[in-house]
């Protein structure tokens, strides 16, 4: 759901940029670009606060711990820790 809202977001930031620079009350090159600008700094945010997160901090989510109980989950935690 989140996906979607910042898919919107962009699209919405991207078109009204355009308009606005295709009626001439902005200048076109900052105006197409403050969408991927404001993208750009949005992922720098998210990325420097999964970086500052301790490791296996979150917690699987809790359809998964019902749908694969205790010792299944851990199994699954094994499995996908092991390299490859």
């Amino acid at each position: 759901m989140v996906s979607l809202a910042v898919i919107l977001f962009y699209y919405l930031a991207l078109t009204l940029g355009q308009s606005l620079a295709e009626r001439g009350l902005t200048p076109t090159i900052p105006a197409v670009w403050l969408p991927n600008v404001l993208l750009l700094a949005f992922g720098a945010v998210l990325l420097r606060q999964a970086a500052s997160e301790p490791a296996g901090a979150r917690s699987a989510p809790a359809s998964l711990r019902q749908r694969f109980g205790g010792k299944r989950l851990e199994r699954l935690r094994r499995r996908l820790r092991r390299p490859h």
